[in-house]
């Protein structure tokens, strides 16, 4: 797993160079699984889930921004190994470590996945479904009704349409999933 990080707690130059750049990125990863060997389905708490062990698994996933005031674009340095949309999402063509450069106003930034399978004993959780009737599902049919295939990261990923913590303005994104939803109590800003 990759991470690239800035220091919030420092002022952005006007230089706007990399290290300066106002917004970071994150690879956030999941387990994806190859092939499996025993596979047992099992009820835990709310969810029917599948466990396979021993297995070949990789951390597939999606790359975040940050901190990100306007959509930028991602050039594929590893085609051979992998693909990544607009939003992030990450699909693996080969096993090894992808990397993606993300420009945004002027700033570029490279972030690295390592895709490599990995083989071992570990076992692998996949969710195959919520039990019906149970609060997890309620929970989650909360969310789920919020959000449809017509939706983007870029277009309704993001709380704010602008954020910015110089002067401060906090500007909510009408377009946002959840934008029916009471966030008032969600700070737009954490200088830690």
């Amino acid at each position: 797993m990759a991470t690239i990080k800035q220091d919030l707690t420092k002022t952005p130059l006007k230089a706007r160079s990399g290290a300066d750049a106002p917004f970071s990125l994150q690879f956030t990863s999941q387990t994806e699984l190859v092939t499996a060997g025993t596979s047992i389905v099992e009820t835990v708490g709310d969810c029917n889930m599948v466990t396979h062990t021993p297995s070949v698994y990789y951390y597939g996933g999606t790359v975040t921004r940050q901190n990100s005031i306007t959509s930028g674009s991602y050039v594929n340095l590893t085609p051979n190994v992998a693909t990544i949309d607009g939003d992030g999402t990450i699909t693996r063509l080969a096993s090894g470590v992808a990397k993606f450069l993300y420009t945004e106003n002027g700033v570029t930034r490279k972030v690295e996945c390592d895709l490599r399978d990995i083989s071992g004993t570990e076992t692998v959780y996949e969710l195959s479904s919520i039990v019906s009737g149970s609060l997890a599902e309620h929970a989650a049919l909360q969310i789920d009704n919020l959000i449809d295939n017509t939706m983007t990261m870029g277009t309704n990923g993001s709380l704010y349409s602008t954020q910015d913590h110089a002067t401060p303005t906090y500007v909510r994104n009408t377009n946002f999933w959840g934008a029916s939803l009471d966030l008032t109590c969600i700070s737009p800003w954490n200088s830690n």
